[in-house]
């Protein structure tokens, strides 16, 4: 007779421990030790009478028969979970907890977002993190930190996620009036160099903007300026400050009359917004709920 799977926790154990790659990670992301960790396996393994993990106390790789689980059992957890959601008070309502990461500024913008979702779904929490990394360590977050989603912008590493688009974004250029009265305003983005310009820190400082006219040529322009930040909602506060110009998104723009539109023929290249999230919370109401209020919320800044 086959064996049957009666232990949830160690299935689910079992899953963090492929999704995290270790024992120890797994432990983390759980809240257990990782000898618990350990034991959890060994039962499931004892159970099913085969090996689904072959570690040392450096490295873990997962066998044949951990594989195929794996994929199945991803499938069975996220349907108990939509079950427990469906029986937990009324059908519609959301429960539980749902952590987030997302880019500062996108965060700040979609706030409205996760107040909608908050207000009508009582019995939801949210834990949103905010990080201006790049997209392929917001995506290890998901697994080395159990998140739920991670809110990712640009460019996608060749990562085993589901990632969904949310919008595209073509940030313009603005000031503040406060700026524009004392240092007037470029007329061709050449004149860029000349002014503050407001400069995000990734790997290196921004040196060079990549604009787009409207019958779509592309102008790389050097850029001058004295404050540059890698949080792009401070560079977003020192524009409103009349440090200098920089992005912002054409919905900003068009709702704030404290800002200055600067070289109004030319934007950035347009960019996707998508949520990140991984296979194993395929169908999950709550991922659904948040795509559809996000999706909302950055139409209004397009």
């Amino acid at each position: 007779m086959a064996a049957r799977l009666d232990n949830l926790e160690d299935l689910r154990t079992f899953v963090q421990i492929v999704d995290s790659g270790s024992l120890t990670a797994a432990g983390r992301v759980l809240g257990i030790p990782t000898n618990m960790v350990s034991r959890r396996l060994a039962r499931l393994e004892a159970h099913l009478g085969v090996s689904l993990a072959q570690r040392t106390t450096r490295s873990l790789r997962v066998t044949r028969p951990g594989r195929e689980l794996y994929l199945h059992a991803q499938g069975i957890l996220a349907r108990v979970d939509e079950a427990e959601v469906a029986v937990a008070g009324r059908g519609d309502d959301l429960v539980g907890e749902m952590r987030i990461s997302a880019p500062s500024l996108i965060a700040s913008h979609t706030r409205g977002a996760f107040h909608r979702l908050l207000t009508r779904h009582p019995k939801l929490r949210i834990h949103l993190l905010v990080s201006d990394r790049a997209n392929d360590l917001m995506i290890r977050d998901i697994v080395e930190r159990g998140l739920d989603a991670a809110v990712l912008a640009g460019p996608l590493p060749d990562r085993a996620i589901l990632a969904p688009l949310l919008g595209r974004l073509a940030p313009v250029l603005a000031a503040s009036r406060r700026y524009v009265d004392r240092h007037g305003v470029p007329d061709e983005p050449e004149q860029l160099q000349e002014h503050e310009c407001l400069s995000f820190v990734g790997d290196v400082v921004q040196s060079r903007w990549k604009l787009t006219d409207r019958r779509g040529r592309e102008r790389v322009v050097r850029i001058g300026g004295r404050f540059a930040s890698d949080d792009s909602r401070l560079l977003r506060e020192a524009l409103a400050d009349g440090l200098g110009i920089g992005p912002v998104l054409p919905g900003e723009l068009a709702s704030c009359d404290e800002l200055v539109a600067i070289l109004p023929s030319y934007r950035f290249e347009r960019f996707d917004i998508r949520l990140g999230y991984s296979a194993s919370r395929r169908g999950s109401a709550r991922i659904a709920a948040l795509i559809r209020e996000l999706k909302h919320a950055l139409s209004a800044l397009a």
